[in-house]
């Protein structure tokens, strides 16, 4: 298999649960700026608006992200009684707290969603027209060895969803198999390659990643460490995680990937970046995505599956961010 198709939709319910996700910063990777941007744009929220977001929270918090993550019922517009399917994952009362939170919350989204369907409508026929441009199949190819896997399927159905103003998109691969979101309606159109290179990002963790032998030694890598890994970031990122992300940003969306394959000035972006002095994911994915880039470039070009060697680099990489954000986490 060296082709990947993708398909792109947009869908008013899948969209506005979505927002009413995110709105309840449930997880560290809900969009802030898209909440500002939100309730900048409808006014600020009342008591009972928070009260009913708050119970969201609580909600969403019980099941995490993974296999049995029950919001990707919800963002899955391919699944048509989304309230009946919920029945088997959460209780009446979470329920009837859901729709409650969604009936209160539908016309503060209807206000962003009047501009921006035609939005996304817009990106939609963007991403459409460049497809052909922005799906190497030599990139399918290294990945297959990179990850010593083929994916199980060529097509992945990408939904798009409301966002606040930014130079990219951001993404999700939690939705189930073969599905990816992109949270990027106010993204400006002239961003059309930082949204691919997001695409892509995504579409790996999917695609290659996922039920991969890699994972199984990085899981057994991270057992056989010395190290506390309950928190190690402030923001509560697993340490699989922490690892993981690494290796990816040292490809896409802004390593040596996005450089080989898509043109993207990688030296520049990393040389103009700047560091806030703390230890969290947005500093980490910078600090490792340059750091680890030249030895992930070496494993493309000589055709090299990833191995303990590579995890090791990683590791490394780690104790040098954080000796010099000055707090030893071991």
């Amino acid at each position: 298999m060296s082709e990947i198709k993708f398909s792109f939709s947009t869908d008013r319910a899948t969209n506005l649960f979505f927002f009413v996700s995110n709105l309840s910063n449930w997880h560290y990777s809900c969009r802030p700026w898209s909440n500002r941007y939100w309730i900048e744009k409808t006014g600020e929220l009342s008591k009972e608006e928070e009260n009913r977001l708050a119970l969201v929270k609580n909600i969403f918090q019980k099941h995490t992200y993974g296999e049995k993550y029950w919001g990707k019922i919800f963002l899955d517009m391919e699944i048509e009684d989304k309230w009946k399917k919920a029945e088997n994952l959460l209780s009446g009362e979470d329920i009837s707290e859901l729709k409650k939170a969604c009936g209160l919350l539908k016309p503060r989204f209807d206000k962003i969603w009047e501009e921006d369907e035609q939005l996304l409508i817009k990106w939609k026929e963007q991403l459409l027209e460049s497809t052909q441009k922005y799906t190497p199949n030599e990139l399918v190819e290294k990945l297959n060895i990179l990850f010593q896997k083929k994916p199980e399927s060529d097509f992945v159905r990408v939904f798009l969803f409301v966002s606040g103003p930014n130079n990219s998109a951001s993404g999700g691969a939690n939705v189930g198999s073969g599905k990816i979101t992109l949270e990027m309606s106010r993204t400006p159109h002239q961003f059309l390659r930082p949204v691919w290179m997001t695409l892509w990002h995504e579409a790996i963790h999917m695609l290659w990643e996922r039920n991969s032998k890699y994972l199984g030694m990085l899981r057994e890598f991270c057992d056989g460490l010395n190290v506390k890994r309950d928190n190690f970031f402030p923001d509560g990122v697993s340490f699989g995680e922490v690892m993981k992300e690494a290796i990816m940003e040292s490809m896409i969306p802004h390593g040596y990937v996005s450089q080989k394959y898509f043109g993207f000035p990688s030296d520049d972006y990393y040389a103009s970046t700047k560091f806030t002095s703390e230890i969290n994911m947005r500093n980490w994915r910078i600090f490792s995505g340059n750091k680890l880039r030249p030895v992930v470039s070496e494993y493309f070009e000589k055709e090299k599956p990833i191995d303990r060697e590579l995890l090791e680099e990683v590791m490394k990489c780690l104790e040098e961010f954080v000796t010099q954000f000055g707090k030893d986490k071991d």
